[in-house]
């Protein structure tokens, strides 16, 4: 499986250099990779670690956040590819962790949260009995 990712992103990377004078948009459209969601999860995830919740919640409150920013295809995309990750790394990979995306995706995309503060309370609402 591990051998399965590098070779996909490999291919992926290899029209970086036709893509240069793409925009991000572009260039997911034409190699599928979330430009976007990979740049604003570098962005926020800090911030929502700092916030010392459990790790569902995390999983929605970026994944809300980045719907914002991206689209939910972005950051559905991006999503998997970290469970996928956690797979072939020592990570710890869940289902739930795609299940607490989804429902952060849903808050942005259905407007039940139209900003970054209105991400973080829905999902600490969703997810504030679960432990760390």
């Amino acid at each position: 499986m591990k051998i399965l990712v590098m070779l996909s992103l490999l291919t992926s990377f290899l029209f970086a250099a036709e893509m240069s004078e793409k925009s991000p948009e572009e260039i997911a459209g034409v190699t599928g990779i979330p430009i976007c969601a990979i740049v604003q999860s570098q962005i926020l995830k800090d911030d929502i670690i700092a916030l010392g919740k459990n790790d569902k919640f995390m999983h929605c409150a970026l994944s809300c956040q980045i719907a914002l920013r991206c689209g939910g295809y972005e950051s559905l995309s991006i999503g998997i590819l970290k469970e996928l990750w956690d797979l072939v790394t020592p990570g710890d990979a869940d289902i739930k962790d795609i299940e607490a995306d989804l429902r952060g995706i849903r808050l942005a995309t259905r407007r039940q949260a139209n900003n970054d503060y209105e991400c973080i309370n829905r999902c600490d609402l969703i997810y504030q009995g679960d432990k760390k």
